[in-house]
């Protein structure tokens, strides 16, 4: 648009400045926004490029963000068996798991998706276009080395008369906690899955507490998906200071769209010793009664602590900080 009027920054409100001294640089509030330079640039809409880095996920990566799809059909995968979760936060890439089992995907899988698109008058309509989506399983040396191994023993067992055993093959099921060894009542742990889970066994999972010189007792706990990342699931637990914790997983309780399964899981927790911590106390002055901060709480090297949002005029209040030098960014 067009400036109608003239600004003369002498009379304009006042504004703060001040040195950011992570980022290094002198740091002021902006007295006039031009709505151009904060306006994300056009793009035309178009499916840009689709992958499928493993057996059981495809890629699609669209030019532009907000891609509106009307549908994706595939020859041999029925559609309820297609999991679609977006990668990015405005979706223009967007993952595609196929829970179906592995005997069942073929190496090239076909198939049509029908979306929005941009044509040369930059216009949006409806577009269908074929998905063609290979993926091929490649041995590696050490894998191939491991089979021939395994085909010596196989033949000098069966050789000597006795049954062959096919040995189990290690899980390759991955999984990672956000959190482990000291919690605090305000931890918020998470564990989070490579692929998405088809199974979970919750009434399997078992968490005991342990007071000092008392014997572990289980407590209830609840799991919840994430609603931004589906292959991340929260666990609400009512920590206590000073309480041993130990989480039990059962093998098998786990099951993903690749048809893996978890061993065993076992991890073990502790709540800190408030005496070990410090808690700080923020007086934050806004510069009006709405207005809004996020108050960062950093390490000596520039690490995030702690963080809280939607900070209005009053205390903000820290607690179980660490040991150490700390900083603060508002």
């Amino acid at each position: 648009g067009f400036l109608t009027g003239t600004y003369n920054p002498a009379e304009l409100p006042d504004f703060g400045i001040w040195y950011d001294s992570i980022r290094r640089y002198v740091t002021a509030d902006p007295q006039l926004y031009f709505r151009m330079f904060t306006d994300e640039a056009f793009g035309r809409q178009y499916l840009r490029e689709s992958e499928r880095p493993v057996q059981h996920k495809a890629l699609l990566y669209f030019n532009a963000g907000h891609p509106r799809i009307d549908s994706i059909v595939f020859d041999s995968i029925p559609a309820d068996r297609v999991i679609i979760e977006p990668q990015s936060r405005n979706r223009d890439t967007i993952a595609l798991w196929f829970d179906v089992p592995s005997a069942s995907l073929p190496d090239t899988i076909r198939g049509e998706i029908t979306y929005m698109k941009h044509d040369s008058l930059d216009r949006l309509l409806p577009s269908t276009e074929k998905l063609k989506l290979a993926w091929r399983y490649i041995e590696s040396k050490e894998e191939a080395k491991e089979r021939e191994q395994l085909e010596k023993e196989k033949e000098k067992t069966l050789a000597a008369g006795e049954e062959w055993v096919e040995p189990e093959k290690p899980s390759t099921f991955t999984y990672k906690f956000s959190t482990t060894g000291s919690v605090t009542p305000e931890t918020k742990l998470y564990v989070e899955f490579d692929y998405p889970l088809v199974r979970f066994d919750s009434a399997a999972v078992v968490l005991t507490e342990q007071m000092e010189k008392e014997e572990p007792r289980p407590i209830r706990i609840r799991w919840q998906q994430d609603t931004a990342n589906m292959r991340r699931w929260w666990l609400d637990v009512p920590w206590q200071l000073k309480n041993n914790y130990a989480l039990t997983i059962p093998k098998g309780a786990l099951a993903d769209v690749a048809e893996q399964q978890n061993d065993s899981i076992a991890v073990n927790y502790t709540g800190v010793d408030p005496e070990k911590f410090a808690t700080f106390i923020v007086n934050v002055v806004g510069k009006s009664d709405e207005a809004s901060y996020i108050v960062q709480l950093l390490n000596e090297s520039g690490k995030l602590l702690q963080e809280k949002t939607g900070v209005h005029s009053g205390v903000c209040r820290f607690n179980y900080v660490p040991a150490g030098n700390v900083k603060f960014r508002i």
